[in-house]
């Protein structure tokens, strides 16, 4: 069902994952819920070990989910900056051949055509500089359960700023 009302909505494969992971976190955390309501109904030792396994076993399930989660944001925030990147990589192949077609056409002096060719490479740079900004500070504002998972992505981040700003 997932699946169909992605497929209509024309969600990424990634975005169609937050939406089955969202959807087993609110499962697991409704399945804890019960969980607890018969804890509190039920004070036979019989039953609390079980009742205690299955909140156990909800407790780790919902942690699974939730790294999920942290993960696939992380992706979703890969796939958005790769997309911009190819966007504005596209923009600037065909400004290059405008630029080119113009010349050869006899608008521009070659020494024009450079100076535009050039300024045409200094924006897209500074346009992926700003897209690998924008994406470290993505990164640093996503909530992550695992310090050292937030710390790597954060490094990964802050090293797309440094080779875009090279």
């Amino acid at each position: 069902m997932l699946r169909k009302s992605s497929d209509e909505r024309a969600q990424t494969e990634n975005e169609y994952q937050m939406d089955a992971i969202q959807s087993e976190l609110d499962y697991q955390a409704k399945r804890m819920a019960i969980i607890k309501s018969y804890q509190k109904a039920d004070l036979s030792k019989k039953h609390a070990a079980e009742l205690g396994k299955l909140e156990s076993e909800a407790q780790s399930a919902s942690y699974q989910a939730v790294k999920k989660a942290e993960n696939n944001r992380l992706s979703l925030l890969k796939e958005y900056r790769d997309r911009r990147l190819e966007d504005a990589n596209q923009g600037e192949k065909e400004v290059q051949l405008s630029l080119s077609k113009e010349r050869e056409a006899g608008v521009y002096s070659e020494r024009d055509y450079n100076n535009r060719l050039l300024l045409a490479e200094v924006l897209a740079s500074e346009t992926r500089l700003e897209l690998a900004r924008d994406y470290a500070y993505d990164v640093a504002q996503l909530e992550f359960s695992n310090g050292e998972d937030k710390t790597a992505a954060v490094k990964d981040a802050g090293d797309k700023v440094v080779a875009a700003e090279r």
